[in-house]
């Protein structure tokens, strides 16, 4: 179980990486 522990993890930070760089180009891109 300790793999699907962390696939879980991984799949969060990959979800919350994804959030952060989005709201960086829309501040790059001054999309609001």
């Amino acid at each position: 179980m300790y793999g699907a522990e962390t696939w879980r993890t991984t799949t969060t930070i990959i979800k919350e990486v994804q959030v952060f760089i989005n709201n960086c180009l829309r501040k790059i891109l001054n999309i609001h």
